[in-house]
């Protein structure tokens, strides 16, 4: 006998030793009763969920970008630094005051800069009422605890605004402001 018969008689009689359950267990599956809606169906309704799930995250995702979108597009990059304020003056005598003005020269805050301005700013409510009537209010606020004198008459006064030519006319009117009150205080 040659190597490749002696193989062929091995395998052939592994396999005849072999037990060959595919038809038995195909026989045992025809006698069982399938119930109604299993079987091919269910596979095909996970992936249904599936799929109706990854749709509903990818709508989800979109309408947060789209939200994100009309959030970053209707954001005023100038708001977004100053808020609802279009003009930003600081008073600087030794109190600082800081006065953010709306584009109806409007106080919309006023922010004490140290103790000595909150003791200034003790009692006034500035919010809501004229820029010029504000810093005379803040200005004569000083004078009357004792910030100015003969020799300490100055005051440093900054503007920051959305536009130059803004920030120069609210510059102007405010000195002229703090000169009258100074003046007439004597």
């Amino acid at each position: 006998m040659k190597e490749q018969e002696l193989k062929d008689i091995i395998s052939d009689s592994f396999i005849a030793l072999a037990p060959n359950g595919l038809e038995r267990l195909l026989e045992e599956c025809a006698e069982t009763k399938q119930c109604e809606g299993c079987g091919d169906k269910l596979p095909k309704r996970r992936n249904i969920f599936l799929s109706l799930f990854r749709g509903a995250i990818a709508i989800a995702v979109c309408v947060a970008l789209f939200a994100c979108g009309i959030m970053i597009g209707s954001y005023s990059f100038t708001d977004g630094v100053l808020g609802d304020t279009e003009s930003v003056v600081y008073l600087d005598v030794n109190p600082s005051v800081e006065i953010k003005v709306d584009g109806q020269k409007r106080v919309v805050e006023v922010i004490a800069g140290n103790n000595d301005a909150i003791e200034v700013l003790e009692g006034l409510r500035l919010e809501g009422v004229e820029m010029n009537t504000a810093v005379t209010a803040v200005v004569g606020a000083m004078y009357l605890n004792g910030y100015f004198s003969d020799s300490t008459n100055s005051v440093l006064v900054s503007v920051d605004s959305c536009s130059d030519e803004q920030g120069e006319i609210l510059l102007t009117n405010i000195t002229e402001q703090i000169n009258k009150v100074l003046g007439s205080a004597g």
